[in-house]
């Protein structure tokens, strides 16, 4: 099967190339490894005003919105779909095999978008090592329920017991927040690592109890600095897999997006 453009990776760095690509007439196929695109929730849920204003959109009512986005566009779009392996010759890709809902597919695309997290399969497809363990902030967050009403702001915290990492506040509502740690250098179970900061945090304690969590969320974000720029033969690596975060607040969403 063949396609101009193949977007490994539904997220919003996946979903604004695949729109742009499709936009501008490739055949476009964008796939996810996930059975729900934009689940489970790997992120602290916040993204800046400003970048809103700059990218001229609205902010999305809901995760898959930027992948409809991209459908819109005419891409071609398919969750449950995961790249198996890649055929590599003279520094490009040729061939690429996907897991599509239990059956393998083979597809021939002219360029790969890698768009697949910090831990690219792509970049491991290509031999290309983008982040040693140093670059990579650890996450946990934890959906809190408040003891009392919670500042309507987002709080940071860079403190010497998070290593080179940070933490977070994070209000969901009066009464609600994702409250967490990007933890780098520190190895430590890193929920219960997140459990005794709250405990013991003198401000964060205030507000929370490890008693009252809605849901857990953990993944993995790099630390800017990629080495070596975004494109290797014809691929392009964008989002987490090339390192466009902004790392005093760890936000990905729109600056992979725009980019």
């Amino acid at each position: 099967m063949d396609y101009d453009v193949l977007v490994v990776g539904a997220g919003p760095a996946g979903s604004g190339a695949a729109r742009s690509s499709a936009m501008n007439g490739a055949k476009t196929l964008m796939v996810d490894k996930k059975k729900e695109i934009g689940t489970p929730v790997q992120c602290g849920e916040v993204i800046g005003l400003d970048l809103v204003k700059r990218s001229g959109m609205r902010i999305p009512p809901q995760a898959k919105h930027l992948a409809l986005r991209a459908a819109l566009a005419g891409a071609a779009v398919q969750a449950d779909t995961k790249l198996l392996s890649a055929k590599v010759e003279g520094g490009n890709v040729v061939g690429c095999v996907l897991n599509h809902q239990g059956d393998e597919v083979e597809i021939t695309p002219k360029v790969i978008v890698a768009a697949d997290g910090v831990h690219s399969t792509m970049s491991k497809v290509m031999g290309a090592e983008f982040f040693s363990p140093q670059d990579v902030a650890r996450g946990v967050e934890f959906e809190l329920v408040a003891k009392r009403d919670v500042p309507e702001c987002m709080h940071i915290f860079i403190e010497e017991e998070i290593g080179l990492g940070y933490g977070w506040i994070i209000p969901k509502g009066k009464r609600r927040a994702n409250v967490g740690l990007g933890l780098v250098g520190v190895n430590a179970s890193r929920r219960s690592f997140l459990e005794d900061w709250i405990t013991g945090h003198p401000v964060v304690s205030q507000y929370f109890d490890v008693d009252k969590v809605l849901e857990v969320k953990i993944g993995d974000a790099p630390v800017p600095g990629f080495l070596g720029g975004p494109v290797k033969g014809n691929v392009l690596f964008c989002g987490d897999a090339a390192g466009q975060t902004l790392a005093f607040v760890g936000e990905g969403i729109l600056p992979s997006y725009i980019c």
